[in-house]
């Protein structure tokens, strides 16, 4: 058999397929899976390991309100940068993925559900296809919201502190050695 021969084959083969199937059953497995697992007990420490840099930089952005000058916004900006690459992008997505796409099949095998699927008139490459996309729709939106409310969070901040910065300060404890705005005559 000569190598046309066998590419025309090839060819008639990958036309004679069930495209529209397919494409229908990863679509519903899709939608099962993202259903079943985007909002589960099981993926709160997904969330947790997601929100860990905007709770450091809400606590951040509370205690030091009055502390920062609000001219100053590249450290920030830097540590946010940093917590970015070293946190977001090596550790917290690698093991957020990891545990999301682990558990797409792990998860079906410690509930005892895999069979089901296997016993559906489906095939294997279209369920794994299908898994495989649930799980690259559930990981990107668990760490864009988080990564943008990190984001929001540094740039309210920097704006509360030029504002906090810009109105009168009032008279207090630490204000003894300088004479308070209200207490001094124009």
């Amino acid at each position: 058999m000569s190598i046309q021969e066998s590419v025309a084959r090839a060819q008639s083969s990958f036309k004679e397929q069930p495209w529209r199937l397919f494409a229908s059953q990863i679509a519903i497995l899709v939608r099962t899976e993202v259903r079943r697992n985007l909002f589960t007990r099981r993926r709160i420490w997904v969330y947790l390991l997601a929100f860990i840099p905007v709770l450091i930089f809400i606590t951040h952005n509370i205690f030091s309100v009055y502390h920062r000058d609000p001219a100053n916004i590249e450290d920030d900006t830097e540590v946010l940068a940093g917590f970015v690459q070293l946190y977001y992008l090596r550790l917290g997505i690698f093991f957020a993925c990891m545990g999301i796409f682990t558990w797409l099949f792990r998860g079906e095998m410690v509930q005892r559900t895999l069979h089901y699927q296997f016993l559906a008139p489906v095939r294997k490459e279209v369920l794994v296809i299908g898994k495989f996309l649930a799980g690259a729709i559930i990981s990107p939106s668990t760490w864009r919201g988080n990564s943008a409310s990190a984001l929001i969070s540094t740039v309210c901040a920097w704006y509360r502190s030029s504002w906090a910065s810009s109105r009168p300060r009032s008279c207090s404890y630490t204000d003894r050695h300088r004479p308070c705005r209200s207490r001094t005559r124009r």
